[in-house]
């Protein structure tokens, strides 16, 4: 499965790089879904302005350039448009699935340690005050409990994708004209999806963050084509030093007052849900200069076997296990204490199980593969007599 969660290119073909910083996200983000552990100050959030989240929609966007390249010969309808609203339902009932689970984990929590605070954690109180109004909640998407709200944001990505084809097919340009456009408008009148049953909205704004999806969707265009982006000194330089003054930031809490300035929020603040300017800009920032560097360069060397490499590969089966494993993680934390030790057990055993989990996919993969090649041979061996 490629980050588009579309059809993934031959492993020939396949650019492992993308795995790999898939793969990182992935972990990044298992590890800040149980807060307060240790390695958790190890993050990239703890050294810029965006998180792995970022990076992995960025990444999102570019797998799905690769996949569905606007100059390749595939039918928008019915070929895309099928498989990317087939990808859609499936990422769906991930979503339901993973929800269900992580209440369950919460409720049986709630049971064995007995701590009612853990039924009305992470938005749950809404839904046992009215489980009816809940369930429909999470059915319409509507209820999104926390640290479970990314994968919303993709079926829309994936369901307006066959849209986005059709529209690099005709400019690039004019794709991103139109991105920046329903970016802009989102920030100005306040364009976002509300929550249900409790007031609110979506976590992830997916009417700002379909830029950077888009963004990423374009520049892998354009890697496709053969383009490389250029080295600029007064680029690469005004990139370092933005870095470093988000870094600044970050580490001595230097974080605007809201009120500070006139100007539009979204220029100037760093809020997550409707993408935030700067926020947009940190994440481009960090990846042009790891493309500048010879690490970019060197790690063509990469493999399919390479750890991060399996993980961004299978990035949706890694993404809701470890949702379920950080649910867990979260309990034990809080229930039996953390420390170097604890944080070790939790966090690592948490890696270790998302370790497995690739394995057991890959095999499953090879078994099947292995049959077919198997039955393809029988076939051939009949039609021969």
């Amino acid at each position: 499965m490629d980050g588009s969660g579309l059809a993934a290119p031959s492993r020939q073909n396949r650019d492992y790089r993308i795995d790999f910083w898939r793969g990182v996200a992935l972990v990044m983000i298992f590890i800040n879904h149980i807060p307060g552990n240790l390695f958790e100050s190890f993050t990239s959030r703890n050294f810029g302005v965006s998180d792995a989240a970022e990076l992995f929609v960025l990444l999102a966007g570019v797998s799905a350039a690769f996949a569905y390249h606007p100059s390749k010969p595939i039918p928008v309808f019915p070929t895309i448009v099928f498989k990317a609203f087939a990808r859609a339902w499936k990422l769906y009932a991930s979503h339901i699935l993973t929800c269900v689970i992580c209440i369950g984990v919460l409720v049986g929590s709630a049971y064995v340690f007995q701590d009612s605070t853990w039924l009305e954690t992470h938005g749950l109180k809404s839904f046992f005050d009215s489980p009816e109004l809940g369930m429909f909640g999470l059915a319409a998407l509507g209820f999104q409990p926390a640290y479970l709200n990314i994968l919303p944001m993709y079926i829309l990505f994936m369901l307006g994708l066959p849209l986005l084809v059709v529209t690099a097919r005709v400019s690039l340009v004019a794709t991103f004209a139109l991105s920046a456009l329903l970016y802009v408008s989102a920030q100005i009148y306040g364009l976002r999806f509300t929550v249900y049953p409790e007031r609110g909205f979506w976590f992830f704004n997916p009417m700002a963050w379909q830029f950077l999806f888009v963004i990423g969707y374009i520049f892998g265009t354009l890697s496709w084509s053969g383009f490389r982006l250029p080295y600029r000194p007064i680029l690469f330089f005004g990139a370092v030093g933005y870095l470093i003054f988000c870094l600044v930031i970050v580490r001595f809490q230097l974080w605007p007052n809201p009120n500070a300035l006139s100007l539009p929020s979204m220029l100037w603040q760093f809020n997550k849900n409707d993408l935030h300017l700067p926020r947009l800009l940190h994440v481009l920032a960090i990846v042009y200069v790891v493309m500048q560097t010879p690490l970019h360069s060197h790690m063509r060397s990469l493999g399919p076997n390479n750890i991060l490499v399996t993980f961004g590969r299978h990035s949706l089966a890694i993404f809701c296990t470890g949702s379920v494993l950080s649910m867990i993680g979260q309990v034990l934390r809080n229930e039996l204490g953390g420390g170097l030790v604890g944080d070790i057990m939790i966090v690592g055993g948490g890696l270790i199980l998302l370790y497995l989990t690739v394995q057991l996919i890959e095999w499953k993969q090879e078994v099947l593969s292995g049959a077919a090649r198997r039955a393809n041979t029988n076939r051939a061996e009949v039609r021969s007599y």
